[in-house]
């Protein structure tokens, strides 16, 4: 029987280019879906413009990167809306890696 993978979570910048490219994955799936087909590169880069995610940096957020075996697979954000109270966002998994804790490891 083979082992789960071990999953590590930690905050990242938003906009470096793992994270970054998590974000583009995140947004080319939901934009697919609202369509019902496949998003185009402009539908992704109009849907990014429309919700920034510069709020989930430090102070009033993170964004939080999973990764597997070192690859990063996941992420997810954390809005700060007040004291004690955050919203999460942006939960995403890599298809290939759902089903094998990654979601949880984010959660």
């Amino acid at each position: 029987m083979t082992e789960p993978p071990r999953w590590t979570v930690r905050p990242e910048a938003v906009d470096a280019p793992e994270p970054a490219a998590l974000l583009r994955a995140y947004y080319t799936e939901i934009v697919g879906r609202f369509h019902g087909r496949a998003a185009t590169p402009a539908e992704v880069d109009a849907a990014q413009a429309e919700e920034p995610s510069g709020h989930l940096a430090p102070p009033g957020g993170a964004f939080l990167v999973a990764r597997a075996g070192g690859t990063a697979l996941g992420c997810a954000g954390v809005h700060l809306l007040l004291p004690g109270v955050a919203e999460l966002c942006r939960l995403y998994v890599a298809p290939a890696a759902r089903g094998r804790g990654g979601g949880m490891a984010l959660l």
